[in-house]
């Protein structure tokens, strides 16, 4: 039989993390839930400091059993406005304090208005058809952003549209035909932001994404 190898790596398992940070709305306003995961064998003990953008919101000490989680919930300003910092500290024993930090942001209702103008991706119209805060829509390649009677976007997104040239211009997207003797250059990813005219969408042709318009 083969010889059996044992190759320790690291000197111990001890690991606080925050596992969770996300906010939703509620009849009292935003709320925060926040989820604290004690990897290791030991209880342990740590400070937890809640910061809404640069300025600190709440600290407290909370206990972590070992092998378990600890949850916390706020009940956030309706003003709140920028990131949601959340940190460990003072704990006893932590190997890995990348996960000692974590951020949120607080939609608070905004929906923004994403065109992807594609011959058809299905990855890009389910990534999109599920994003929180996006309404998508859907145009094919030939269609006309820069129509006078078109609707405005707050995100353009360009997927494999050969032929054509997209730039920003002055906050709005135009688009123009190369020449016939030069091969035209690859588009943009995306193209920023809401000014620019678009037509109305057709209907979106995937159904995992029920967020779209039809």
């Amino acid at each position: 039989p083969a010889e059996t190898i044992y190759i320790p790596i690291g000197s111990s398992a001890e690991n606080l993390a925050i596992s969770a940070l996300a906010t939703r709305d509620t009849p009292d306003g935003p709320q925060l839930f926040a989820s604290v995961a004690n990897h290791g064998t030991l209880n342990q003990e740590a400070l937890f400091s809640l910061s809404l953008g640069e300025t600190l919101f709440d600290s407290r000490r909370i206990s972590i059993p070992a092998g378990q989680t600890t949850n916390l919930t706020w009940t956030l300003p309706n003003t709140l406005a920028g990131p949601l910092t959340a940190r460990l500290s003072d704990q006893s024993q932590d190997n890995l304090p990348l996960d000692d930090v974590a951020w949120a942001v607080h939609e608070g209702g905004v929906s923004n208005r994403a065109l992807l103008v594609t011959p058809g991706n299905l990855f890009l119209e389910q990534i999109y058809g599920v994003l929180p805060g996006i309404q998508a829509f859907k145009a094919p390649p030939d269609t006309d952003l820069a129509a006078p009677d078109a609707e405005p976007f707050d995100l353009y997104v360009l997927d494999s549209v050969a032929g054509r040239i997209h730039v920003l211009e002055h906050g709005t997207c135009s688009s123009s035909t190369p020449s016939p003797a030069a091969a035209p250059p690859a588009p943009p990813a995306a193209c920023w932001p809401s000014p620019a005219p678009s037509p109305t969408p057709p209907s979106p042709a995937w159904p995992t994404a029920p967020c779209c318009n039809l």
